[in-house]
C-alpha cells in the first residue's frame, strides 16, 4: 500500500487551524502532521482538539517556529507546509521565516503562508496593520526555492459577528455599516476556507500561485437582509458614515491610539468597502466539489445550534 504524501500544519488550534485540520484529515489524500508547542498540551482547551484531532489519524510533532532548531525535525519528510498561526507581529514575520527556512532546507515542495485574507497585494504600506505583515513575509517568501501556493478569502462570515468588527450588535439589536452599503465584498466561512486549503494543498500542479475564493459576494445590506429572513428578528441600521469618513476616521484615531488594534477592525472594513483589496479571480471551480455555504446558510445554521 502507496504512503501518502504528509503535509505539516502549524497552527492547529487556532480557529483557521483547527478546521484545517479536520479538512485534511476528512479528504484523506495526505497524512496530518501538526506541530505543537510543550505547553499546548497542557492547555485543556487546546489538549480537547488535539485529542479529537488524534483520534481522527492526526500525529503531532513538538516544535516552535520561533526555535529555528526545533524544526528540522518537524519539517523532514514533509510535502507541504501548511501556515495558519494568527496576526501576533513578535512571530508573524519571524517565525514564518524560520518555518520557512527549515522547510528549504528539507527539500518541501509547497508552502502555504498564513494569508487568508483579501487581496492584499493591492494594497499599500499603512492600509491594514495585519496586512502589512502579509507582505513583508511576502517578499521573503517569493524569494525562496519552496513553491509558495497562497489562498486569500476575503472577510471571514464568522468575523463578521464579532465586537472585533461591531457590525452586529446583537445585544443592542443594531446593524452598524459605513458607506452606502451596497458595495460588493467577499466573503467565506472558516470551515469552507479550509476545505479549500485541503484542496490547494494536495494539489501538485500548483506553484508560486495565488488563488482566490469566495463563499459569496454580497453587500453589507444583503448580509443584513440576510439574517433578518433566516432569524425573523429586525435589526436597527445605524450608518455611520462614507467610506471616505470610515478612512479618516481611522487616520484620526492612529495619531493617538497605543496600539493598531484600537482601529484594525476599521481597517479592514475599509479594505473590503474600498474595493480595494476586492477579489478579481475567484476560482471557486476549480474545486467544484466544493459548496460553499452562503450567508443565508450560515445564519440559518447559527440559529440552529
Amino acid at each position: 500500500m502507496a504512503t501518502k504524501p504528509v503535509v505539516l500544519l502549524v497552527g492547529v488550534t487556532g480557529m483557521l487551524g483547527y478546521e484545517i485540520a479536520h479538512a485534511i484529515l476528512d479528504k484523506g489524500a495526505m497524512e496530518l502532521r501538526a506541530l505543537v508547542r510543550a505547553e499546548g498540551a497542557n492547555d485543556e482547551s487546546k489538549k480537547k482538539k488535539l485529542d479529537a484531532l488524534k483520534d481522527k489519524g492526526a500525529t503531532f510533532v513538538e516544535g516552535d517556529i520561533m526555535n529555528l532548531a526545533s524544526l528540522p525535525a518537524a519539517v523532514a519528510g514533509v510535502e507541504a507546509v501548511i501556515s495558519a498561526i494568527g496576526n501576533d507581529p513578535n512571530s508573524y514575520i519571524a517565525g514564518q521565516t524560520n518555518l520557512l527556512e527549515a522547510a528549504e532546507q528539507a527539500g518541501v515542495k509547497r508552502f502555504v503562508p498564513s494569508d487568508f485574507t483579501g487581496d492584499y497585494h493591492k494594497l499599500d504600506y499603512g492600509d491594514n496593520f495585519n496586512t502589512d505583515m502579509r507582505k513583508r513575509f511576502f517578499e521573503v517568501l517569493r524569494q525562496s526555492s519552496v513553491p509558495y501556493v497562497s489562498i486569500n478569502n476575503g472577510g471571514f462570515m464568522e468575523v463578521m459577528l464579532t465586537p472585533f468588527i461591531a457590525t452586529f450588535n446583537l445585544e443592542a439589536g443594531t446593524f452598524s455599516y459605513w458607506g452606502e452599503g451596497d458595495e460588493l465584498c467577499d466573503f467565506t466561512s472558516y470551515p469552507d476556507v479550509a476545505k479549500y486549503t485541503a484542496e490547494v494543498v494536495a494539489d501538485e500542479s500548483l506553484a508560486n500561485v495565488t488563488l482566490e475564493f469566495a463563499a459569496e459576494v454580497t453587500t453589507f445590506k444583503q448580509m443584513l437582509a440576510a439574517y433578518e429572513e433566516v432569524t425573523g428578528r429586525e435589526l436597527t441600521q445605524q450608518r455611520l458614515g462614507s467610506v471616505a469618513d470610515l478612512k479618516a476616521s481611522i487616520e484620526n484615531a492612529k495619531a493617538t491610539a497605543q496600539s493598531p488594534f484600537e482601529y484594525l477592525g476599521r481597517q479592514y472594513l475599509w479594505i473590503m468597502q474600498s474595493g480595494k483589496a476586492k477579489l478579481e479571480h475567484i476560482a471557486n471551480e476549480r474545486y467544484s466539489q466544493i459548496k460553499p455555504v452562503s450567508f443565508r446558510e450560515f445564519f440559518s445554521r447559527l440559529s440552529n445550534t
